[in-house]
């Protein structure tokens, strides 16, 4: 064993010296390679061979050379797939197939000044110095014209742009780049590339691509100003044809600080104007009670610490000014009215960019359009007596009204399709009137109107209700002759009961009490109904208006299971002067399959004082113990009776209040289990958003499907 320790600590040494080398590799890296390479194509170089390579590639053979200090030049035998790196050249002979490079290497002057100018286009991203360093190491296997003087390559290339053949001029002008390493040859280089992309085919992408790193590396190898400011307009136009405008703004700002003039200047505008920080669009918002005048600018706004009511001239300084997102809004506007308002220059955003100068809007303030809203979700009305639904309108006097009834038998699959308790749409109201509800009852209703204000007017419905049964309803209002947007519904129950259940170890407990006057209803019987809509258990409420199922009632599974999670079951009253309401009874079972709801529980149980069963708050059936405090409500029951808002429900994780459905005079109490009995009461009476409603319920949404894999873009080379 202890033989092989010095092989083992020899490795060690071998990989942190590795390692090593390799972090002071990219430590010192330059935006130009090292070393560059000037290709001669079909030329075999002679010299001193350091050594030979079979079976290799160009690529392979280039990099041993580079690696190597003493190698000057290579030759590449294509035919073969040998390599010959040289330490000397004495002279070439030609041979078809064959690929020599001289290796010139790059003065540390010209790396200094890279690392220099390269902080001044850090705008241009690393992944822009990236390519640009892949470019210079590769220009001259790109164009390989070592076999050329620069001069000849020159007159070659003015030649070529006379006849209009960009194509070509471009090619020997990438020739010239990889012979001289010039920033003006550069810049020339990129021009060309841009003036050649629209009629190369299938390389106008790459072309325009290595425009960009074409005029960074003309950039990185300017000594002087005016060498940078004509780097740097070549820089604008390749990232402007690369869909960068954004970009060219900072490029554009210091080339006009290097070398200040009218061309530069015109073209910082230009930019400035399509792409800089300025105002995309301005919007009114009359529809609001209190409109604003809102500008839209294309980039986000500093979140805090700027005043931008001193960068707004305000027609009235009664306005204010609120800044949100990229948005910059006015308030204080009256409808009828005219504005202007001046976004003054340097207006500042969060990346630093000002507007350019002052910006001046007008705008119109009309008057509202025609709006109808309810103030809630749901109401309860009682079943005898005058009954009213609030409805919020604007410039309205009438309002087109349409009733609904929800049968028995569809009250479930009402809830379960999401529109028991929501809004409708009129797409969803054509298809909730013809297969869930019927019409039973259509007229109009006068409401009261002021220019522009929100009118709250109380719509009475006793002629509408006036022999109708208890029930589930939903009514429409619509404005005559409007747009199919401009509908709201509103859900209300008639009805007189409320039930209150609570499970526990010793069964279900479940009481049954008058919304009117609070008082216990007796001699109601309760039936207990399963999966299948089989009756599983039948009890009476006492004097009290309590009645108990047995536990073992709700322990069933599949069909005869009363509370798994997430698959309810209905305890159903009837009794003196109520019609059963047993769901399937004396027809096909209309509840969808599988469906289920969400569980709640209430914000606080009504109690009539005296009542222990009925306490303020859920409390664990059989036991008389106080509830933790956390699980109090921190609101103190009121005086003067039950409101609808007591009773609105709110979303909790746990169990155990599921919805109610009501019809024809009784009450159906979806109760749920959590893992074996919650322990825990729960109570719906009435309405749901105002008295007992089932609440919202959820539908989970389709998964967007995953966006497929862009196609991979052709190499920058």
């Amino acid at each position: 064993m202890t033989r092989f320790i010095p092989l083992i600590v020899a490795l060690a040494a071998f990989v942190v010296l590795a390692l090593t080398g390799s972090v002071q590799a990219q430590t010192a890296e330059s935006p130009v390679p090292d070393r560059r390479m000037v290709v001669t194509q079909d030329q075999d170089f002679t010299g001193t061979d350091l050594r030979q390579m079979f079976d290799t590639t160009f690529d392979a053979c280039r990099s041993a050379c580079v690696a190597e200090p003493a190698c000057v030049a290579f030759t590449f035998n294509s035919r073969a797939g040998s390599c010959f790196p040289k330490s000397a050249v004495t002279g070439a002979t030609p041979y078809a197939g064959a690929r020599s490079a001289r290796i010139e290497p790059v003065s540390a002057a010209t790396k200094t000044l890279a690392r220099t100018r390269a902080a001044d286009i850090e705008f241009v991203g690393k992944g822009t110095l990236r390519e640009a360093l892949d470019l210079a190491r590769d220009i001259g296997s790109i164009h390989p014209a070592g076999q050329y003087g620069v001069s000849e390559m020159q007159e070659i290339v003015r030649t070529r742009r006379a006849e209009g053949d960009t194509l070509n001029a471009m090619r020997w002008t990438g020739g010239i780049v990889a012979a001289s390493d010039q920033p003006d040859h550069w810049a020339d280089y990129a021009r060309l590339l841009l003036d050649a992309a629209p009629t190369a085919g299938d390389n106008q992408y790459r072309y325009r691509q290595r425009a960009v790193a074409a005029a960074a590396n003309a950039y990185l190898r300017a000594p002087t100003d005016p060498v940078r400011a004509n780097a740097l307009t070549a820089l604008a136009d390749a990232l402007r044809a690369n869909d960068r405008g954004r970009d060219t703004i900072p490029a554009l700002r210091l080339a006009l600080r290097l070398q200040p003039g009218d061309t530069i200047s015109a073209a910082l505008d230009d930019a400035i104007a399509k792409y800089g920080f300025r105002i995309a669009e301005h919007q009114v918002d009359s529809d609001l009670a209190d409109p604003r005048i809102c500008a839209e600018f294309t980039e986000p706004l500093v979140k805090a610490g700027v005043d931008y009511a001193d960068y707004v001239r305000l027609p009235d300084q009664s306005m204010s000014v609120e800044p949100s997102g990229s948005q910059l809004c006015l308030r204080g506007a009256e409808h009828g009215q005219r504005y202007t308002v001046t976004f003054r220059e340097g207006l500042a955003a969060e990346s630093g960019e000002t507007l350019a100068r002052d910006v001046e809007i007008r705008v119109y303030v009309r008057d509202r359009a025609p709006q109808i809203a309810f103030p809630g979700r749901a109401y309860v009305l009682p079943s005898a007596g005058e009954a009213a639904l609030p409805v919020e309108t604007v410039n309205l006097d009438l309002v087109d009204l349409t009733l609904y009834r929800v049968t028995d038998r569809n009250l479930l699959r009402s809830i379960q399709s999401g529109y028991f308790g929501e809004r409708l749409y009129r797409w969803d109201l054509d298809d909730f009137a013809s297969g869930v509800s019927e019409k039973v009852w259509s007229g109009t209703g006068e409401t009261g109107n002021e220019l522009n204000r929100t009118m709250t007017t109380r719509l009475p419905m006793r002629d509408a209700l006036d022999g109708l049964a208890p029930g589930a309803y939903a009514l429409a209002a619509a404005v005559p002759g409007g747009d199919e947007d401009q509908l709201a519904v509103q859900w209300f129950v008639m009805t007189d009961l409320g039930l209150t259940t609570m499970q526990g170890t010793d069964g279900l407990h479940v009481f049954l009490r008058g919304l009117g006057d609070a008082a216990p209803r007796e001699g109601v019987t309760l039936e207990l109904v399963g999966q299948a809509n089989r009756v599983l258990g039948t009890a009476t409420t006492d004097a009290e208006g309590y009645a108990r199922f047995d536990p073992g009632l709700t322990r069933g599974t599949g069909g005869a299971d009363r509370a798994r999670r997430r698959r309810p079951c209905l305890p159903v009253a009837e009794g003196p002067g109520l019609r059963p309401v047993r769901p399937g009874r004396g027809g096909a079972r209309t509840r969808a399959a599988g469906g289920c709801l969400p569980c709640h529980r209430p914000r606080r149980l009504p109690r009539r004082r005296g009542d222990p069963r009925h306490g303020a708050g859920p409390r664990r059936a059989g036991a008389g113990h106080r509830r933790p405090a956390r699980d109090r409500h921190p609101d103190p029951p009121r005086r003067g009776g039950i409101r609808p808002h007591d009773l609105y429900p709110r979303r909790l994780r746990g169990p155990c209040l599921c919805h109610a459905a009501w019809a024809d005079g009784a009450a159906r109490q979806l109760a749920d289990r959590h893992q074996g009995g919650c322990g825990r009461s729960t109570a719906r009476f009435g309405k749901g958003a105002g008295g007992g409603l089932p609440a919202r319920t959820h539908r989970r949404r389709a998964r967007p499907a995953r966006r497929p894999a862009d196609p991979d873009r052709p190499s920058a080379t």
